[in-house]
């Protein structure tokens, strides 16, 4: 979307409109801001989305709790965390008992109730700090929704449980519009 130009007095300012990104991130934190108390603790997801959502986040580090803590869901959520002046909220979910509320963004919604997670390479991260949470909410907008359709439902698994997870999928009842293919992906985002 272009800029918004406002003139005044000859002089021509362009502000740049929000995406629709950064208008669901915003709401979010509006949310957020709602829920969040004294000994919070966040899970943060991964992608694009996230990152945004982070900034907004850091924008408003004077306005957080005191015991307000994040628990990144991968590698690259961690380092995000580590980069800001929110460095010393930062804790692994082995150093929490609980989380509130862990925020991440979706890969895909198909039709109107199924979501999708595991685009981006952090799901098995993902999975076990989203359990661990109270609440997860995910975060998309309208490029994310997909009609029914056929597609490929990522499975993230452990190099050590490879050969087991391989048996069980195989185990299921595969019918005609199920196709298991198993490709070894790459070090991602979970690291």
């Amino acid at each position: 979307m272009p800029p918004r130009r406002y003139e005044t007095s000859g002089l021509i300012i362009a502000v740049p409109m929000p995406s629709a990104k950064e208008q669901v991130c915003a709401l979010a934190l509006r949310e957020l801001k709602q829920y969040w108390h004294e000994d919070f603790i966040l899970g943060l997801g991964t992608g694009s989305t996230m990152a945004i959502f982070f900034q907004l986040l850091v924008n408003e580090a004077h306005r957080l709790p005191r015991g307000f803590l994040l628990v990144p869901t991968s590698l690259q959520a961690e380092q995000m965390i580590a980069d800001s002046c929110l460095s010393d909220r930062l804790r692994s979910l082995s150093q929490v008992d609980r989380v509130n509320l862990t925020i991440d963004g979706v890969d895909w919604v198909i039709g109107r109730r199924t979501l999708i997670k595991g685009g981006g390479g952090a799901m098995l991260s993902e999975k076990i700090v989203g359990e661990a949470s109270k609440n997860v909410w995910y975060l998309g907008t309208e490029d994310k929704f997909r009609p029914p359709q056929r597609i490929t439902i990522p499975i993230e698994v452990p190099r050590w449980a490879l050969r087991t997870a391989q048996r069980q999928i195989e185990a299921l009842d595969q019918g005609e519009d199920f196709q298991l293919s198993v490709r070894q992906g790459g070090v991602g985002r979970m690291g």
